[in-house]
């Protein structure tokens, strides 16, 4: 049984003898996997439900979906009254597009990657090297959060009164003082303490000397501790002689214990949720004091605004100690990379320590005990450039180098860092993107490679360079500004998606697409992002930059969605719609040397209406295509196909998807080499083609053949001229 055999068409090579089957060039076209074409469908459109809102250029984006729901956009705009960034969450159905949560924040220079994002649970963390660290909480979207701790607190004060403290008992001296029994806040002016006297501070025994020192931490609302306070000033005081009084209830007193009153007790920045304060034990005679007593869980403050504390909890009933001074650190704020990984929160890079990395306590992303870092400057590579995690390592991209993070089992030492790669590092830590059953792609100055494998149960890693077939396209990339370089994955069209400052910009200008599913790149006109972001979905947005064009930017940022026309949509162009273009490779039918006459090249294409699309000829290396001719996707018996201008839903039937072979009539005589070109600015999606020729008296077919998903290439065909198909 005969069947439609359509030999498909494979991506762009660029090598000087390219093989059968792939392009010179193509651009603006994706390979849609239902169809096994090349399609000019995909396109991009504003992200703002009203228009073009804001036009600023975009210098970061990320989409963040905490507790799966309720998904948000933040980006970095350009503010063109100071030349700095401000930062804010996307409102697109909004008039001002944008709300406003930090302002004046640094731009980032050609050579810097700029602010970096990380989740953990629900809060948002960026950095850039600059600003300070931040972070946004998911009850609080639209408010800038400080991060971790700036400074250890001040220790609280206990207030000396003439009797020592509280009597808990009775009375002592001339003072008598109430209290309700409940610890807090409280008049410390007169306070008494109910029976039975089992609470209260210090030694009940006669002539006994009783002396305590406490500290503080700030808590935040991760539950991560600050360093504790050095400790305060002692408070003590001596038990006089054993005397009996009589209380208020007609008992008989014969001890008594104390409260103690803290006061100055300090406050912290908004992220602080409360304070905990620790006490020592009874000190006595105080031979043991300051930082060499041990101090114990007292009591938390649930609030960040009380400044006074009265303690009455005896010594039996504090808590564990408290936690050493190692347990947690002041991190430095002008971290340029940040990320998460292994149930921590990782920071790295900036001017201060240009080649660590802090690494913070299990569950708790804002406290960073003192030993928690790994230096790896001691060893070849360079600055640390981007963070990415990846299976069970943290990627370390250097100046010259990659390393990796990887987890061990101790407990006090859970990671260690080895080097992986030494040949050569980045600076578009902003390229490297995770695609699951490949590995990570990433961008350096001299191509892109994919890295892949981990050290789990003796297994390999290996890095791959896949950008060799795209060498001219590559050798345009400046590897000045490569920092600014950025890229995404778009899982719908299963594309890896680069857009990189190219021929001398410092703007991103180039934007390379690899077809991951059969391992083809192709080139994108009109899309010049500046970064990227995923929606929960998987849609991609972007943020726009097009001053390297001196174009102004018709949105600072887009979307990438099905338009039939790439880079056009029905609420604005941008300029000219990009032409979409399949250049075939320099072929000379497996005989260099022998002339040929070259007949007709038929394309095969799915219909799309009566589009237009055209092809132009070239022989024996010649720059120009001195031939162009004309041709329309429709089948021949287009009369019979119905093409709607309107539709009606539930009435109107569209037709099952149609193949047509479009036929071009080139009659180029005396040739050795032949190229065509194949173009349209109307939808076009293009399957594969043959080419009809003769050689010696003899007619011949040609066509590239694609074998999904790895390509192979037919061998030329010998038919007579009757059985040529039309």
């Amino acid at each position: 049984m005969k069947r439609l055999d359509i030999p498909q068409v494979a991506g762009v090579q660029q090598y000087a003898i390219t093989e059968p089957g792939y392009a010179r060039e193509i651009s603006n076209l994706d390979y849609d996997y239902n169809l096994r074409a090349w399609s000019n469908e995909i396109g991009w459109t504003s992200y703002f439900a009203t228009g073009s809102v804001l036009t600023g250029s975009c210098f970061s984006i990320y989409n963040w979906t905490p507790n799966g729901r309720n998904e948000k956009t933040y980006v970095e705009i350009e503010d063109p009254t100071d030349n700095l960034l401000t930062l804010g969450l996307l409102r697109p159905y909004e008039a001002t597009g944008l709300t406003i949560i930090e302002s004046g924040r640094h731009k980032p220079t050609p050579g810097e990657v700029g602010t970096t994002y990380a989740t953990f649970g629900n809060e948002l963390y960026y950095a850039n090297g600059y600003d300070a660290i931040g972070k946004i909480v998911s009850f609080a979207p639209t408010l800038a959060f400080p991060f971790s701790f700036k400074s250890r607190p001040s220790p609280p004060q206990p207030r000396f009164t003439t009797d020592g403290g509280l009597n808990s008992g009775g009375s002592v001296g001339n003072q008598i003082h109430t209290f309700d029994g409940n610890t807090g806040v409280e008049n410390t002016d007169t306070m008494t303490i109910a029976r039975p006297g089992n609470l209260g501070v210090g030694d009940i025994t006669p002539e006994e000397k009783n002396a305590y020192q406490y500290k503080v931490s700030f808590i935040t609302n991760t539950d991560s501790e600050s360093p504790v306070s050095i400790p305060s000033r002692i408070v003590s005081w001596l038990n006089g002689e054993l005397t009996s009084s009589v209380d208020v209830n007609g008992g008989v007193s014969i001890a008594s214990r104390y409260g103690i009153t803290l006061t100055n007790i300090p406050t912290g920045e908004m992220n602080i949720t409360k304070r905990r304060l620790y006490r020592t034990k009874n000190l006595k005679e105080q031979l043991i004091t300051g930082e060499q007593a041990t101090y114990y869980f007292l009591d938390d403050i649930p609030n960040n605004t009380d400044t006074i504390y009265t303690d009455i909890i005896p010594d039996s009933a504090l808590g564990s100690e408290a936690p050493l001074n190692t347990e947690s650190s002041i991190i430095p704020q002008n971290s340029k990379y940040i990320a998460t990984f292994n149930n921590r929160l990782v920071l790295a890079g900036g001017n201060s320590y240009p080649t660590r990395i802090f690494f913070s306590k299990a569950y708790k992303p804002e406290q960073f005990p003192t030993q928690n870092f790994i230096e790896i400057g001691n060893r070849e590579g360079g600055v640390i450039t981007g963070l990415v995690p990846f299976d069970n390592l943290l990627l370390i991209f250097r100046e010259r180098g990659i390393d990796a993070l990887v987890p061990t089992q101790n407990v006090d030492s859970p990671f260690y860092a080895t080097p992986i790669y030494t040949g050569g590092g980045t600076y578009g830590s902003k390229t490297a993107v995770s695609v699951s059953g490949l590995g990570v792609i990433f961008a350096t100055a001299d191509g892109v490679y994919v890295f892949s494998g981990n050290f789990s149960g003796g297994s390999q890693t290996s890095l791959l360079k896949i950008s060799e077939p795209i060498g001219e396209y590559y050798a345009r990339v400046s590897p000045s500004s490569l920092a600014r370089a950025c890229a995404t994955y778009n899982p719908f069209s299963k594309e890896y998606i680069l857009s990189v400052p190219a021929d001398g910009k410092t703007d991103n200008s180039l934007t390379l697409i690899y077809n991951v599913g059969v391992s083809s790149w192709s080139l994108r006109s009109g899309l010049f992002a500046s970064c990227f972001t995923n929606t929960s979905e998987g849609v991609v947005l972007f943020g726009t930059n097009l001053s390297s064009s001196g174009d102004p930017n018709p949105t600072s940022v887009g979307v990438l969605c099905a338009t039939n026309q790439y880079g056009y949509s029905g609420s604005y162009e941008v300029g000219t719609k990009p032409t979409a273009e399949y250049v075939s490779a320099w072929l000379d039918f497996g005989n260099p040397d022998a002339t040929k006459g070259v007949r007709s090249v038929s394309v095969d294409c799915y219909t799309t209406s009566k589009n237009a699309v055209y092809l132009d000829a070239g022989f024996d290396w010649s720059y120009e295509y001195p031939y162009s001719i004309a041709g329309t996707l429709d089948v021949a018996d287009g009369d019979r196909q119905t093409y709607f201008t309107d539709a009606v839903i539930g009435t109107d039937k569209w037709e099952n998807r149609r193949i047509t072979k479009v036929r071009f009539d080139v009659e180029l005589p005396d040739i050795r080499f032949f190229r065509f070109r194949l173009r349209s600015d109307e939808p076009l999606r293009m399957i594969g083609y043959t080419i009809f020729f003769d050689m010696a008296g003899e007619d011949y077919t040609w066509s590239p053949s694609f074998n999904f998903p790895s390509f192979t290439t037919n061998t030329n065909q010998k038919v007579l001229p009757s059985k040529r198909p039309l």
